[in-house]
């Protein structure tokens, strides 16, 4: 998955940039004060965006095809 694709949807989801480091920007949920860390790599492994939605408890990644994903809330 492409890192804007997957930070456009963090930011739209109510997820908020907290900071930026050296190879790293982290994410707040403001609802549960939960973090999360978003590599800086132009793609990132399904398996960390499911990794890092999943850290932020309110987002559920699921596959539905190769190479298309849809995002949920958990319930």
């Amino acid at each position: 998955m492409k890192r804007g694709d997957f930070l456009k949807h963090l930011n739209t989801n109510g997820c908020t940039l907290l900071r930026e480091v050296a190879k790293h920007t982290i994410y707040l949920n403001p609802e549960n004060q939960k973090q999360s860390t978003v590599g800086r790599h132009q793609e990132l492994s399904n398996l960390l965006c499911k990794k890092s939605a999943s850290s932020l408890t309110f987002l559920q990644f699921d596959q539905l095809q190769a190479n298309q994903y849809q995002w949920k809330p958990l319930n």
